[in-house]
């Protein structure tokens, strides 16, 4: 999976999950946890979004 089928299968879960709990940050998290133990390609997603966000970050302190 590149980096971009990343970022587009965590937003799309993303914004599925608010469409059924709304913005409520922690039902948010519960919903996406969800998604992402049903859906191996989602969890995938997600661990591949998170290094790219701790690059990103790291990146921007140095």
């Amino acid at each position: 999976m590149t980096n971009d089928e990343a970022l587009r299968i965590g937003r799309k879960a993303i914004e599925d999950a608010r469409k059924r709990v709304g913005d409520n940050p922690e039902r948010l998290i519960e919903e996406i946890e969800k998604s992402c133990t049903g859906d191996t390609l989602a969890g995938q997603a997600f661990s591949i979004t998170g290094n790219l966000i701790l690059e990103s970050i790291q990146e921007t302190k140095h």
